[in-house]
């Protein structure tokens, strides 16, 4: 899937920032919202961790207990949909944190001007709801703010250097993965009835659980890291509000 995606070869880009008078390039701070996306994801990755250690325990519970005797006296189960409902919520508000951090930084890229970028800056909102486009169209968004700003930064100053897109690409494909399976994992949960097959659903999210954990803690390591870069930029750009 990711196949599909060429980039420009760093070489042959036409840093036109670098003729500009810097001063005047019109970016706006980004530091709050970074750091208020942040916040919210590891407060999502505190409630999720917690669900992958009640569904663990509800696992054993159900492996030791009768189907039966389990459907009646669930403590954990009770305690996986509390934290279920309360996940969804700071699940949103996380979504709406980060995607304000994302326009914004790549917003932010646009004004170095980068003639070659391949999306607008409200497209880095758009491309995450609707469907196919939101499998591809974010990454490439992301892959873009994780190799062009430092590359620019480097222009500047030397001690800058560009990392690995490694990071990107398999938190990616951790958040692919275990949107996918949390799907079906759903569906088996409306469908299942046996004992056998409700220990079989159990198993399956709690290894969506894992990779969302994985994922999150990749995902507060991007941002922070193009949050530093963004930071550094205040050294030869000036900000405006």
């Amino acid at each position: 899937m990711f196949n599909t995606y060429f980039f420009i070869p760093l070489h042959s880009m036409d840093y036109n920032i670098l003729d500009q008078d810097i001063a005047e390039i019109p970016v706006k701070d980004n530091s709050t919202r970074a750091k208020t996306a942040i916040i919210m994801l590891y407060i999502l990755l505190g409630l999720t961790s917690l669900g992958v250690l009640l569904q663990f325990f509800q696992y054993l519970e159900l492996s030791e207990i009768q189907y039966y005797e389990w459907m009646e006296s669930d403590f954990f189960g009770m305690a996986i949909v509390f934290i279920f409902y309360l996940d969804f919520i700071i699940f949103f508000l996380t979504i709406i944190t980060f995607l304000l951090w994302f326009r914004r930084a790549y917003y932010n890229l646009h004004q170095l001007d980068l003639k070659y970028l391949k999306y607008n800056d409200t497209w880095a909102v758009a491309s995450w709801f609707i469907p196919v486009i939101n499998l591809i169209h974010p990454y490439q968004i992301m892959t873009e703010l994780w190799e062009e700003l430092p590359e620019v930064l480097a222009k500047k100053d030397k001690n800058i250097t560009s990392k690995s897109g490694a990071i990107v690409t398999i938190w990616w494909i951790l958040y692919i993965v275990s949107f996918v399976v949390s799907i079906l994992a759903y569906y088996s949960a409306s469908t299942t009835f046996s004992y056998d097959e409700w220990a079989g659903v159990m198993l399956l999210l709690l290894f969506v659980n894992v990779l969302e954990v994985v994922a999150i803690l990749l995902l507060i390591s991007i941002i922070k890291t193009i949050a530093k870069w963004e930071t550094d930029v205040e050294r030869v750009i000036e900000w405006k509000m």
